[in-house]
């Protein structure tokens, strides 16, 4: 099967959106899984290295290249990877598929968003804690291993999170808790090992509040915007989430809460174990792969895990979003202000990258679907 460029543009466009024949997608996920082969078996060296070029620039985008038969990932891991590498290789390595088809003197680059020309960098690890007597420590600045704080020590690992561990084994009573509170900001992720050893992602834009010790007869804690937790098992003490309107309880499971005030709905995503979750409209027991949404009401469906904690594996993933969904995860992870020159029809998605992929990048994968952006002094424009 011999395409032109606009041809190959054309089908991944019908594969991301969702209306690719069988025969079609089935090329589209062959072309990718073949894109390091090809590149091997091209005859003569193409000018200046660029074979190179292209496959640093695949590598940096979506990591290594694995061949089909290593590959144990879900459908949307797999959407990942293809997504992505259109990204890159609709800007760059086009050309070396199809130069024999494609004279040199014949080809033009695919026109580029003016976003190129003004990119923006990733977030990355970065967070503030305001302690009990209202202190406050950026963490990604600190200097010291460990940092003492009443009956307890703040430990900093080689990765840069975080460790609350207590000095005495005296427990305050739950009423003379001194509480704490990790911040991320605009373009901020952070992880923090909590007293009794859970562990949580704090995504962007989120808070948690925490206290020094855990005390009484259970673990509390809040969150307003985004968090994964590994919560450490403790049959006598249960783990409780106080998330917007709901609350979550667990004894010890892996699970993923997702809390932004302006978002119309609390979600909370099982991955391993069983939750509670409980709201005005009622209760709801999740078991592994289920996800319950508050927004009030309370509903619980089947999801794929994996698009739920991609943010917390470093991708981003949307699969059959509306676009507005996904540009206000655009702003809270690129830090940049999302306007709208015209009117938006109703239009889903389906895409993703690299977490740590510029802003360029990401718009290039949702340019694939006619939509069109301009960003200037981090206000980000889009365009029909």
């Amino acid at each position: 099967m011999i395409l032109n460029i606009s041809d190959l543009q054309r089908l991944i466009k019908k594969y991301n959106d969702g209306t690719a024949s069988p025969d079609e997608r089935k090329f589209v996920e062959t072309w990718y899984e073949d894109l390091h082969v090809r590149t091997n078996k091209v005859d003569g060296k193409l000018p200046n290295g660029l074979e190179d070029s292209i496959f640093s620039a695949v590598e940096a985008e979506i990591g290594s290249f694995e061949p089909a038969s290593n590959r144990s990932v879900h459908k949307a891991r797999s959407l990942f990877r293809i997504a992505a590498a259109v990204a890159v290789v609709v800007s760059i390595s086009i050309y070396l598929l199809f130069f024999r088809v494609v004279p040199v003197s014949n080809y033009t680059m695919p026109k580029v968003a003016s976003a190129t020309q003004n990119d923006v960098e990733a977030g990355g690890d970065k967070a503030t804690l305001t302690l009990g007597n209202g202190a406050r420590i950026i963490l990604n600045e600190m200097q010291q291993d460990s940092l003492s704080y009443g009956a307890s020590v703040i430990r900093k690992n080689e990765e840069g999170s975080i460790r609350f561990e207590s000095t005495t084994p005296l427990l305050p009573t739950a009423d003379f808790l001194v509480w704490n509170t990790l911040s991320t900001p605009t373009g901020g992720q952070y992880k923090i090992v909590l007293p009794d050893g859970t562990k949580v992602w704090l995504n962007a834009e989120s808070h948690l509040r925490f206290p020094t010790v855990f005390a009484g007869n259970e673990r509390h804690v809040e969150l307003v915007g985004e968090a994964y937790f590994e919560v450490s098992q403790d049959k006598n003490k249960p783990f409780r989430v106080i998330a917007g309107k709901a609350k979550i309880e667990v004894l010890g499971t892996h699970f993923n809460v997702m809390a932004y005030k302006d978002e119309k709905s609390m979600v909370a995503t099982l991955l391993e174990g069983s939750i509670k979750i409980s709201s005005t409209q009622g209760e709801k027991i999740l078991s592994p792969g289920q996800q319950a949404l508050v927004s009030p009401e309370l509903s619980v469906k089947e999801v794929d895990t994996d698009l739920a904690v991609a943010w917390k594996n470093g991708f981003t993933l949307f699969e059959n979003e509306d676009l507005r969904t996904i540009m206000r995860r655009i702003e809270r992870w690129y830090d940049v202000k999302v306007v709208y020159q015209d009117h938006l029809a109703e239009r889903r998605f389906t895409g993703g990258i690299d977490r740590k992929a510029k802003l360029s990048s990401l718009l290039k994968v949702l340019e694939l679907s006619d939509i069109q952006f301009e960003l200037k002094n981090r206000i980000l424009t889009v365009k029909n």
